[in-house]
């Protein structure tokens, strides 16, 4: 037998709560269907069958609003999961969220065939069967979403499913096409990261970049420095980078000490008018020769 203690803990989990709490609507469903139908076929003999009946529409309300609270609270405690089973999670709680509402309408028609004096009052009990069974239609088709989201794509589990999950676990799954495919990643990783490490990293590095312009990462890049943003992507001209090692501008010339060949400036120019693909993050210098990179002393900025 589970220690009470350790139930009041699980109950803590807003998904598991909703677990527990969703299991007693889809019994009331049932069991205001069933009375419902005993109250209309027996209705001349007692009206006791349908006050029970009615009881059972009442609790079904409570318990589908309750439910429904719970519902909402598991969902925001939702992690990453796959794209199929946040679809599926919208189905359930479009499914699930009016039942309550629909119940009360039920409640109201139940309550009425207790009055025999009212026409109406003749043919609730039945108007009652009907609405008990479109609310268990209902309520099946919400906990069937419900149960598929658990068993199949593992909601309310330590580990739900991603989509690469569950890519791989129905064998669909498939490597990532290398980024070196792309040539302009290749032209990246070759001519243009040499030319950033050489004469760029002993200035603008992460850890405390020069006028504040990190050229470790592309993001860094685009964001700037003091003077703005270094990189236009396909547009050398108006990018500050190109501008600075052109040597151009008697106030913004880069590296400081010795300019770049006309080689380099090409290759600079030639990788941001093909838009400035970065294939990853930079090393700082003192990280690449830790990692057995080769010293270098000419590191300009």
């Amino acid at each position: 037998m589970v220690p009470l203690s350790e139930l009041r803990q699980a109950m803590e989990d807003p998904q598991f709560r909703h677990a527990a709490m969703v299991h007693f609507p889809v019994v009331l469903s049932v069991a205001a269907f069933g009375l419902a139908l005993i109250a209309a076929l027996f209705r001349s003999w007692s009206r006791i069958p349908l006050a029970i009946a009615l009881l059972a529409f009442i609790a079904l309300v409570v318990s589908a609003r309750m439910a429904g609270v719970s519902g909402d609270a598991a969902e925001g405690a939702v992690g990453v999961i796959a794209e199929e089973a946040r679809v599926a999670l919208d189905r359930h709680k479009h499914l699930g969220r009016p039942i309550y509402l629909y119940a009360i309408v039920v409640t109201f028609v139940t309550f009425l065939g207790m009055f025999n004096k009212w026409k109406l009052g003749l043919i609730a009990p039945w108007l009652s069967v009907a609405g008990g069974g479109f609310l268990l239609l209902k309520m099946a088709s919400a906990a069937h979403v419900g149960g598929t989201l658990v068993y199949e794509y593992g909601l309310g589990t330590p580990n739900p499913m991603t989509d690469k999950q569950l890519a791989i676990a129905r064998g669909e799954y498939k490597e990532p096409t290398p980024a070196y495919d792309d040539p302009r990643v290749v032209y990246f990783h070759e001519r243009v990261r040499p030319v950033l490490y050489m004469n760029c990293m002993g200035c603008h590095a992460a850890s405390d970049p020069a006028a504040d312009l990190d050229l470790t990462t592309i993001a860094g890049a685009l964001a700037g420095g003091s003077r703005g943003p270094s990189l236009v992507p396909g547009s050398p001209e108006e990018s500050l980078l190109m501008r600075s090692i052109s040597w151009e501008d008697e106030d913004l010339f880069m590296p400081p000490e010795v300019e770049l060949s006309d080689a380099d400036k090409e290759v600079i120019r030639q990788w941001i008018s093909d838009g400035a693909v970065w294939d990853y993050e930079l090393p700082a210098p003192e990280e690449e020769e830790a990692d057995g990179a080769p010293e270098t002393d000419d590191a300009g900025e």
